[in-house]
């Protein structure tokens, strides 16, 4: 029971939209803040998943993130969006940064796997 809880509980935080977070705080605020946190919860998130040892709750989670992304991205951009981050547009970026998340994320969990088996 404790750990179908700890599994809901890291799927929800997994399903944040991270993707659209980050990009948003980069056009409101010009800051790349966005993508530190994005970074460091995946990292944090992962390492979670590995310790409650559920291999596929990132994936879910991920696709989840991505999914709620777009709708955000969708209702929130206007012109101004894809000027601001061009030659890519909005949904191109969310593209790229949930690849780049996914790759960030298989890394730490063989980097986690290999420091914890020792």
């Amino acid at each position: 029971m404790k750990n179908k809880f700890y599994s809901l509980f890291f799927l929800v935080l997994f399903a944040m939209p991270f993707p659209f977070i980050s990009i948003y705080l980069d056009f409101k605020y010009g800051s790349m803040i966005g993508y530190l946190i994005m970074i460091t919860a995946y990292i944090v998130l992962i390492y979670g998943c590995k310790l409650i040892k559920n291999n596929k709750i990132y994936l879910y989670g991920n696709g989840i993130s991505v999914i709620v992304s777009l709708i955000f991205i969708q209702s929130v951009a206007h012109e101004s969006w894809y000027y601001y981050f061009k030659p890519l547009t909005p949904v191109q970026l969310l593209i790229f940064l949930a690849l780049l998340g996914l790759i960030l994320q298989l890394s730490a969990w063989y980097f986690i796997t290999k420091n914890l088996e020792k």
